[in-house]
């Protein structure tokens, strides 16, 4: 109790203290105050200790809140060798963190308290937990969930990370059995088993989206659609939407950057449309926290049978109304084949070329185009047998529209898009063999050609094409022009802007 007693005048001093020099000393002396186990120390925790915490929850000072944080996660760790030992005030701290705070405090100390929370339910060993620290994360679950429409940008944050680390732990707990021997254990058990947060939290991303993409303006949608912009600004339940979902983001960028995401990815993939969907919208802090998301998201690799969800969301979003969710969705497919391309079936596969392949001929340039690329690295890396059938169809293809053409000197009917998606695809082709030359590609090379004559955007797609094919064979040129025959070389001299090249 004496050493308890000659800490405590000081480490009031420098906690209250405003340079961040000393309140980074203080935070280090309480954290080893607050983790002992000497004698006295529940006698202190009423006396001062409780209350010098509360003052730390609630002052202003931002400098050290990592530093106090610091001090909270390591005061709530598990003690002797194997972390096991719970620390004696672990249930006074946690209680004080979970106590309500004043209404008029700012909204600083309300990302404090949460930020704090966070910090010490990381430390605590969900299969271990007792009852009182169950009905701990159901109440702070339920508390979470009503505020995550709050106002601030930066409190929202905060509960993002504390809902990633709160819904891990409840299935790092699920994920164990546990023999209750009291009844209100294992009702409250049985509650956590009925998982209500993660049907809370899909229903409402749906919801959200929705919303979200009816309140954007008409230009980002190929239909002009409902807007519920007034002055330049979102009407009350539109911002409202975008603040929840602003949060759901940060819960899914933390919950990727923390070592647990694999027991959240049922609930992660349910997420990806969002994710996908809000890549440009009217709110640029919401875009950029998409695309943080997006970032993350496209480097995780989904087992089975997440793996099935996320096909089938890809799928979907390849076809939705928005042609930046197609462009989005096109972006995230270059990803999700090289990390899924030895575990996705055969049949996924296929579903997924022929969607890219349908996307060629899609009604906004900008798609068609990008749907190329991605066939291009498929082709590159992709299965040998579908690739080999993609070349011969899309040859095939645009030979008998160029015959047609030919034939008949004047259109076949077809639209731009038509025309242009055959091209496309003899695009991905070539540039699926930036510096090799197999048999089949003079014949595509000049097929492709042919069509340097056709109006905007197709000429302009031959043109770069050509252009790309010429400037990755240079340096190999002089032996691979054996490939073509006089014919082939006089028809990409015609296209190429340097005629000589192909001499």
């Amino acid at each position: 109790m004496p050493v308890l007693q000659a800490l405590k005048g000081t480490l009031e001093e420098f906690a209250n203290a405003k340079e961040r020099s000393k309140q980074c000393v203080a935070a280090e002396a309480f954290a080893g105050v607050l983790h002992s186990d000497i004698n006295g120390l529940l006698g202190a925790w009423d006396n001062w200790i409780i209350v010098q915490l509360q003052t730390v929850i609630l002052s202003q000072s931002v400098e050290s809140i990592p530093e106090w944080a610091a001090c909270i996660r390591y005061s709530v760790t598990g003690k002797g060798k194997y972390g096991t030992r719970v620390p004696v005030l672990r249930k006074q701290i946690l209680d004080c963190l979970m106590t309500p705070l004043p209404p008029a405090v700012n909204t600083t100390v309300v990302a404090k308290r949460y930020t704090f929370l966070s910090a010490a339910l990381i430390e605590i060993s969900p299969q271990k937990m007792p009852v009182a620290e169950i009905k701990l994360h159901n109440r702070l679950m339920n508390e979470l969930l009503d505020n995550m429409w709050h106002s601030s940008a930066q409190v929202r944050e905060a509960i993002g990370v504390t809902l990633a680390v709160l819904c891990s732990n409840i299935r790092l707990h699920l994920s164990s059995a546990h023999d209750y021997s009291c009844e209100e254990a294992s009702e409250i058990d049985n509650q956590l088993k009925e998982e209500k947060w993660v049907l809370i939290l899909t229903h409402r991303a749906t919801d959200v989206v929705t919303n979200i993409q009816n309140t954007s303006p008409a230009d980002n949608l190929e239909t002009a659609g409902h807007t519920a912009f007034q002055n330049g600004s979102l009407n009350g339940d539109a911002q409202d939407d975008v603040k929840w979902m602003e949060t759901l983001f940060h819960f899914i960028i933390s919950t990727l950057k923390s070592g647990r995401s694999s027991y959240l990815l049922d609930v992660i993939v349910q997420f990806l449309y969002p994710v996908l969907s809000l890549q440009e919208t009217s709110n640029k802090d919401l875009s950029t926290l998409a695309k943080a998301c997006f970032e993350l998201l496209k480097w995780r690799i989904f087992w089975a049978p997440h793996l099935q969800r996320a096909v089938s969301v890809i799928l979907c979003s390849a076809n939705d109304p928005n042609w930046r969710t197609r462009s989005a969705t096109l972006t995230y497919l270059r990803t999700f084949m090289y990390r899924h391309t030895f575990i996705l079936s055969n049949v996924e596969k296929q579903q997924i070329w022929k969607t890219v392949e349908s996307l060629l001929r899609d009604n906004q340039v900008e798609v068609r185009e990008h749907a190329a690329t991605v066939l291009a690295g498929l082709v590159k890396g992709g299965n040998e047998d579908l690739a080999r059938d993609f070349r011969e169809r899309a040859y095939l293809e645009a030979n008998t529209i160029h015959r047609k053409r030919k034939q008949r000197n004047l259109k076949t009917g077809q639209s731009i898009a038509s025309v242009h998606g055959a091209v496309l695809a003899l695009v991905a082709s070539v540039l699926s063999v930036p510096y090799d030359m197999p048999s089949w590609l003079p014949d595509h090379v000049t097929l492709l050609a042919c069509f340097g004559g056709e109006p905007s955007p197709v000429k302009s797609t031959v043109t770069k094409a050509i252009a790309e094919f010429r400037r990755t064979h240079a340096d190999t040129w002089n032996v691979q022009k054996d490939s073509f025959t006089e014919e082939q070389l006089e028809v990409l001299a015609d296209t190429s802007s340097s005629s000589s090249y192909f001499a």
